[in-house]
C-alpha cells in the first residue's frame, strides 16, 4: 500500500464514518453472530451444548449453554485443546448451522471489530486528546482501513470517499492492523492509548472474508446508497 500524502482532515473522511456508523447501527444479527463466534473461539460454550449431550447437567458445569449454536460432529478434544487430527474423523472446524450464520471465519469477525471501532472512533473523537501531531496518522490508518472493506465488497468506493481515493493508493489486499482496533470497547481516545496502539500489530488478509459476510455488507453498501439518494432527492 502507497499513499500520497499523510495530512488527512477529520472533514474530509466524516462521510465515510458517516456508512460505518449506519452499517453498525443496522447490523443487529451480525453483532448476535459476531457475539456466537468469539464464545466459539474461546472455549466459552460448552461442548455438550454444541452437541447436544442429554446426559450432560448444566448446574455443575462453569460453561456457557444459553448460546444456540450446534454441530453434531464438533471434536471435543480439538475445540477444548488440541487434536492431532491424524485419526480423527470428527469436525475440526466451526459450520453455519439452521440459523444462518455470516461470521465464518476469524477474518470476518476482525472485519466486523473494525467496523465497531470505526463506528465509535466517529462518535468519541471531538473528546480525543490524542497530540495534534499523531492526529493526521490515525486518520490515515483509520482511512485505509475503510478503503480495504469497502473495496474487498463493492465498487462504489468513489460513492463516499470521493477525491479520497486518489489520494491513497490501496495495492495490496492486506495490511497490519494495530491490535487495539479490534478491541472496540477497550480504546480511550487520548495519547496514551495512541502510542501504545503501534505495539502489536495482526495482518488481515481481505481477500479471506467469507463469501456470506461479503455478501452481507454488500447489501449493506447498497441499502445505505439507496437511502442516501432518497434523502438527498427530499
Amino acid at each position: 500500500m502507497t499513499t500520497q500524502s499523510n495530512n488527512v482532515a477529520y472533514n474530509n473522511i466524516e462521510k465515510g464514518l458517516l456508512l460505518f456508523v449506519y452499517l453498525h447501527e443496522k447490523s443487529s444479527a451480525i453483532s448476535s453472530n459476531a457475539r456466537i463466534w468469539n464464545k466459539l473461539r474461546r472455549s466459552e460454550i460448552c461442548y455438550h451444548a454444541i452437541v447436544r449431550n442429554q446426559t450432560h447437567d448444566p448446574y455443575y458445569c462453569q460453561y456457557d449453554h444459553s448460546e444456540s449454536y450446534q454441530q453434531k460432529n464438533l471434536c471435543r478434544q480439538w475445540y477444548m485443546s488440541n487434536c492431532s487430527k491424524k485419526s480423527c474423523q470428527q469436525d475440526h472446524f466451526f459450520i453455519s448451522n439452521k440459523s444462518k450464520r455470516f461470521i465464518n471465519n476469524d477474518t470476518d469477525i476482525f472485519v466486523w471489530n473494525l467496523i465497531r471501532f470505526i463506528r465509535d472512533f466517529s462518535l468519541h473523537f471531538r473528546q480525543s486528546t490524542i497530540d495534534e501531531n499523531d492526529i493526521h496518522s490515525l486518520y490515515e490508518q483509520i482511512l485505509i482501513i475503510m478503503i480495504q472493506i469497502i473495496n474487498s465488497n463493492s465498487d462504489k468506493l468513489n460513492l463516499f470517499l470521493g477525491q479520497l481515493n486518489e489520494q491513497f493508493r490501496v495495492t495490496e489486499a492486506s495490511c497490519d492492523i494495530p491490535e487495539t482496533f479490534l478491541m472496540p470497547t477497550k480504546i480511550k481516545y487520548n495519547s496514551k492509548w495512541y502510542n501504545s496502539q503501534s505495539t502489536k500489530k495482526i495482518k488481515i488478509d481481505f481477500n479471506s472474508l467469507s463469501n456470506e459476510f461479503k455478501q452481507y455488507l454488500a447489501n449493506q453498501f447498497s441499502k445505505y446508497e439507496n437511502e442516501r439518494l432518497v434523502n438527498c432527492s427530499n
